[in-house]
């Protein structure tokens, strides 16, 4: 088999590693194809090599050089389709790695197959279905355009950090183990990671380009997003709807510069947004958040989104955020103050309802008007009904405390002479019932307008 004249554009050697002669055997072999059109077994013998030739440190050398020369590239297959002539383009010469169980070594030396660090794999590669065994390094590898991750399978300590993408890394459900590591790994335009699933991710000041989503993703433990102050660490599209967090999500002081969605979305702790900037188009609508558990953080956590939905004037998740907050204050309070707090949720449920006050107002007057009625009757009659006047005038004495207006007092006053007990106790009585009777009325109508202004969103 006669040898590509491009092989001797290659470097004799390289920091003492015989790159040419490295490479001119690899393709001997008819099965590995040929340098401008390598094959998926050449892909491996190729990265097995250069790992060998090149040790721990410097097994990026034989395969970056290779890559140099002979980058993969797109060709083009035109055919007709009736009138018109179409043209399909297709990567060639990418790094075919696809299917490969790394696990299983293939017959080959275990530790050479999980270093890919600085590798440069250019643009195509395709890693779709692949297995990776633990403790496989890609630290500093350089991918291109249309990396394919497609449903492959890692499994723990895997190094992503300082790793470049082009526009169009897929990982569409893929699925990671425990200590994934993309810290400080850089994205191009698009980078899809839906219905993945992680033990637990670490994107500390990874940077992400144009559009990333990671909607149906599952995050089994700790998902941390966040990046250092003061730090590149925008979002821009981003899409994490329908995802469920089953540990602590945090996203530490990010700015979401582009249309932001968690609708759908589940957590199972109080997420953690200190320090971010978020988007005026930054959707919860139908997330899920836990039940209140009197946790510390919980409400911090809370108070970070509350203010930063009041900074945009987005006043419903404000709102949202708030009576989250105020569930969980709930539970930290002890005492008079947890009575109070345990108060103001049922009869109004923090300010939201209209119809609770309500119910919970009538069922009071009701009560106190049927006991105007019954202390008139025991005061006036005793426990004999005969020879009693019975005086109705107690069903309008309590509709006119239900109405606190100004300028019915002398009605009230009219009323009760006529349904009342004469007598220094019962007059006691009478204005202990009322005072309770106006304060209820007053409290139900603070809370109704306090409804109403939340439900109208007014400030």
């Amino acid at each position: 088999m006669s040898e590509h004249p491009d092989i001797e554009k290659l470097p004799l050697e390289i920091d003492g590693i015989p790159v040419r002669e490295t490479i001119r055997e690899i393709f001997r072999n008819p099965e590995n194809g040929t340098p401008d059109n390598i094959s998926k077994a050449g892909c491996l013998a190729l990265a097995l090599k250069s790992n060998e030739v090149g040790g721990r440190d410097k097994g990026y050398v034989v395969w970056n050089a290779w890559r140099m020369v002979f980058p993969a590239r797109k060709d083009f297959v035109r055919f007709q389709k009736g009138s018109t002539e179409l043209k399909v383009s297709s990567w060639v010469n990418v790094a075919d790695f696809s299917s490969v169980d790394f696990t299983l070594n293939n017959g080959l030396p275990f530790v050479y197959l999980r270093n890919f660090s600085k590798f440069k794999f250019d643009d195509g590669v395709d890693f779709q279905n692949s297995i990776w065994s633990h403790d496989t390094n890609l630290n500093g590898a350089i991918f291109g355009c249309d990396a394919n991750f497609e449903n492959s399978e890692w499994q723990s300590s895997i190094i992503f950090q300082n790793v470049q993408w082009g526009n169009w890394a897929r990982f569409k459900g893929s699925r990671w183990g425990e200590n994934i590591q993309f810290e400080q790994a850089v994205f191009g335009d698009v980078a899809d990671f839906s219905e993945t699933s992680w033990k637990d991710a670490n994107f500390a000041s990874t940077r992400f380009g144009r559009r990333v989503c990671f909607s149906n993703a599952k995050f089994f433990q700790h998902a941390y997003f966040g990046s250092k102050v003061n730090e590149d660490g925008n979002f821009f599209e981003i899409d994490f709807s329908k995802a469920i967090f089953f540990d602590q999500a945090s996203f530490l002081n990010r700015k979401f510069l582009g249309t932001t969605k968690f609708n759908n979305t589940k957590f199972a702790i109080a997420p953690i947004f200190h320090g971010c900037d978020l988007h005026s188009d930054t959707n919860f609508d139908g997330a899920e958040f836990p039940l209140p558990a009197g946790s510390e953080d919980a409400p911090r956590a809370y108070r970070t989104l509350k203010l930063a939905f009041s900074k945009q004037q987005a006043i419903r998740e404000e709102q949202r955020f708030f009576r989250l907050e105020m569930e969980e204050e709930t539970l930290r309070e002890t005492g008079l103050k947890r009575l109070l707090f345990q108060a103001y949720k049922t009869f109004s449920d923090y300010g939201f309802s209209i119809t609770r006050p309500l119910k919970y107002g009538g069922l009071a007057v009701l009560v106190l008007t049927a006991l105007y009625g019954l202390l008139s009757w025991l005061g006036q009659c005793g426990l004999s009904v005969q020879a009693c006047h019975f005086a109705p005038q107690w069903l309008e004495f309590s509709l006119l405390q239900t109405l606190p207006l100004p300028g019915l007092d002398k009605l009230s006053e009219a009323a009760s002479k006529a349904f009342w007990p004469q007598g220094a106790w019962w007059s006691f009585g009478l204005s202990a019932l009322v005072i309770l009777h106006k304060t209820l009325s007053l409290a139900v109508l603070f809370f109704i307008g306090l409804a109403l202004r939340n439900l109208f969103k007014l400030k």
